[in-house]
């Protein structure tokens, strides 16, 4: 589709969307299907990353656990299939259409014969791959989970018979989504990739969503089961789809089509993703609309308004054919509409968890958790193993700030220090990366309450810290709320830190500015993001430089800080800064970071400063005395200054002869000077057109005149000789 986000005649009815790989052709166009057309097992691409899988049809019938191992390690160097790609030159096919159902058979070694000479051989090439493929070995000796988890998948989809026992202990292994190689470039240069256009990322924003999830009491989450495979593509443009398959090395290659939106296209996300956003946009329900875009994540104060909400949800994407599955919450939902087998897989016993959005979930104790498990490797400590590993730990929410900024701190170091990318890093920078490795192993123990808020709250505070140093500078969001109980909540909500710039390094006063406008752009996400209303928001900097900044006029400041005080004020508004001091502030921890193990414990970073426990806590305005002098404060202004210069000059020189560099041009110059004067003083009796031989003549006195006074200064002291002329009415 084209980046548009928006296309009229993309509707919605009661089966699936029917989309066009609409890049490659000129226009787009969407239309509405009666039936859902699903993949058969014979045309399902399974590749991963362990090696190839095969199963032929005299293999699918009863196996055993160990029997199926055996093939699986036995047939991983078979071929599974090819995409064959094709290039916009090449559009029209000269292989009969087919779908999912039915297969077109070729002898491998011959070509059609009606092939366009100079068009791009898709065809020949993966024939090359196949035969590539069937002679090359294993790719792993070992059987992977994966290689389960794709034996299990085309068991299921191809109907195929299997034993309970092996059933069942295949059904707990995780899925893997079929991927097909669509950069597969043809003889051509192009693949399907290339000549497709991407689109704009529709897909809700990832921060915002998290955000949201950690607002509600309830929440809820699904998946979509078999999200792409649920929307068709056109038929006029399957051909686009097309791979090789054969159950044995030996039997003739059968040409298929894929039907659907298929893994590893450049348009897939993209087309998926717009046909929710369809479905949301067609939605009455605000709240089932935000559900659909919030990626399926869901939550409310109550939960007969949450199950409502599911039920909508599922209603709504049912019309779209996009079934839901693996329901989610965070409490013991009795609904037997929730309660199929997938979700009893996520939702039972104690250490039940999910994985939402990149987070770990525990649903029943409702807490967040971190699932990276870093393993030690013997190998030297080189600049890409530190950003490989550092890179491993995903927190969008900014809640392991203070120790990810030990990783950034390193890896800007090794960049000053010029060091390549595979050569070992000095010494004092190893023994510090080995420290940060070490806390890794604590990782996955860090429990994070999910909910922010206390139950029946009556008041809701944001209070935002900012601190900096000269190695980094970072900012912290907490949400403090109070019920009816009187009792108060403090926890941690998000934070953001960043690494001191390099080039041109700035000062301190300078980068508790930059922290303190951290502070101010989390809190307009915050603010975007969140649902409910802050009843009183504050900011906190223990710089007394940066509250003096904050408490003037941009304009009397140099623009570093004048820019950025300015767009504090736009975005801040009329909420207040205050001072904190160093040891409460818990943004603190982010400008210099702390190793794992003592910021599992610590009560400043996870449940903020001890003042804001007091029930009776009211901030204050800051104290006058924390202010500097406005002749201390840095970065200010110099006070403007007009100097006059007076240059007595007796020369009185009205003409500048030095400009001209012949006569008959100063001349005619002085002729126009002259003419201006009579018109200006003679309105009735204006002199126009060509100048005449009277107007030369009277230029060439006039500068006779001049001259004199300029070379005869000491004669001519008397200026009435010349002007006497200019004063008369009729004079030059």
């Amino acid at each position: 589709m084209p980046t548009g986000m928006d296309h009229p005649n993309l509707t919605t009815r009661a089966c699936a969307f029917v989309v066009t790989l609409s890049h490659v052709v000129e226009s787009t166009f969407a239309k509405v299907c009666k039936q859902r057309i699903s993949f058969t097992a014979s045309c399902l691409a399974v590749l991963d990353r362990g090696g190839d899988c095969n199963l032929s049809n005299e293999n699918k019938a009863a196996l055993k656990v160990d029997d199926l191992l055996k093939f699986i390690r036995d047939r991983a160097d078979m071929l599974e299939t090819l995409l064959v790609t094709h290039s916009r030159s090449n559009t029209n096919s000269t292989y009969p259409q087919h779908d999912a159902k039915k297969s077109y058979t070729h002898n491998a070694q011959t070509a059609p014969k009606d092939e366009k000479e100079g068009a791009s051989d898709k065809r020949s090439v993966a024939l090359l791959a196949t035969d590539n493929a069937s002679r090359s070995p294993s790719s792993s000796s070992s059987i992977t989970d994966n290689n389960i988890a794709h034996a299990q998948h085309v068991l299921q989809v191809s109907n195929a018979h299997i034993d309970e026992d092996v059933y069942a202990r295949l059904s707990s292994r995780r899925p893997v989504i079929v991927v097909y190689d669509a950069s597969a470039p043809t003889t051509s240069g192009k693949s399907l990739n290339d000549i497709q256009r991407v689109g704009a990322p529709i897909q809700g924003d990832l921060i915002a969503i998290l955000l949201r999830f950690r607002e509600n009491r309830f929440v809820a989450c699904a998946d979509i089961e078999k999200h792409y495979r649920q929307v068709l593509i056109d038929e006029s443009q399957r051909d686009l789809q097309l791979i090789l398959w054969r159950d044995n090395p030996c039997d003739n290659l059968d040409i298929y089509q894929l039907s659907t939106v298929t893994y590893g296209t450049a348009a897939a996300a993209f087309l998926s993703c717009r046909c929710l956003k369809q479905l949301a946009l067609e939605c009455n329900d605000p709240e089932v609309a935000r559900t659909i875009r919030d990626d399926l994540i869901s939550g409310s104060s109550t939960i007969p308004e949450l199950l409502r909400i599911c039920d909508e949800t599922a209603k709504v994407l049912s019309s779209g054919c996009f079934p839901l599955r693996k329901w989610v919450f965070n409490f013991d939902c009795t609904d037997q509409r929730y309660n199929d087998d997938t979700s009893k897989e996520l939702s039972l016993g104690e250490h039940a968890h999910s994985k939402t959005l990149g987070l770990g979930w525990y649903n029943k104790s409702d807490e967040l958790f971190y699932h990276t498990r870093h393993e030690s490797n013997p190998k030297p400590v080189t600049k890409r193993i530190i950003l490989s590993t550092a890179s491993q730990v995903f927190d969008p929410l900014g809640l392991l700030s203070p120790m990810i900024i030990i990783a950034k701190c390193l890896l800007q170091r090794l960049f000053l220090l010029k060091v390549d990318w595979d050569a070992a890093v000095p010494d004092d920078v190893t023994q510090a990366w080995h420290r940060f490795v070490n806390n890794l192993a604590i990782l996955p123990s860090i429990r994070i309450p999910r909910h922010v808020m206390c139950n029946d709250h009556i008041c809701i505070e944001l209070h935002i810290f900012s601190d900096a140093s000269q190695l980094a500078y970072g900012t912290c969001a907490y949400v403090r709320t109070i019920d009816d109980k009187s009792a108060v909540t403090v926890r941690l909500l998000c934070s953001k830190s960043k690494v001191a710039p390099i080039s041109p390094p700035l000062s301190t006063p300078r980068l508790e500015m930059s922290a303190c406008l951290l502070g101010a752009k989390l809190y307009n996400k915050i603010k975007e993001s969140f649902r409910a209303k802050f009843n009183r928001v504050i900011f906190y900097t223990d710089s007394t430089i940066a509250l003096s900044w904050l408490r003037m006029q941009p304009n009397l400041l140099k623009p570093f800080v004048q820019n950025r005080v300015a767009e504090i004020h736009e975005i801040t508004k009329e909420h207040s800064w205050h001072h904190v001091s160093g040891k409460c502030n818990p943004a603190d921890l982010v400008s210099r970071g702390v190793q794992l193990d003592a910021l599992r414990t610590s009560s400043l970073w996870w449940t903020g400063p001890d003042f804001l426990h007091d029930i009776n806590y009211n901030a204050q305005s800051v104290d006058p005395s924390l202010l500097l002098d406005e002749s201390q404060i840095p970065e200010r202004k110099t006070n403007p200054m007009t100097s006059l210069v007076c240059n007595d000059n007796n020369n009185n020189n009205l003409f500048t002869f030095d400009r001209f560099s012949q006569f008959n041009r100063m001349q005619r110059a002085a002729a126009y000077v002259l003419r201006f004067i009579h018109n200006a003083r003679n309105k009735d009796a204006r002199r126009t057109g060509a100048l005449t031989v009277d107007g030369l003549r009277e230029s060439e006195i006039l500068l006779s005149h001049l001259s004199q006074l300029e070379s005869l200064s000491d004669v001519h002291n008397d200026r009435s000789i010349y002007c006497s002329r200019f004063a008369r009415p009729g004079g030059l």
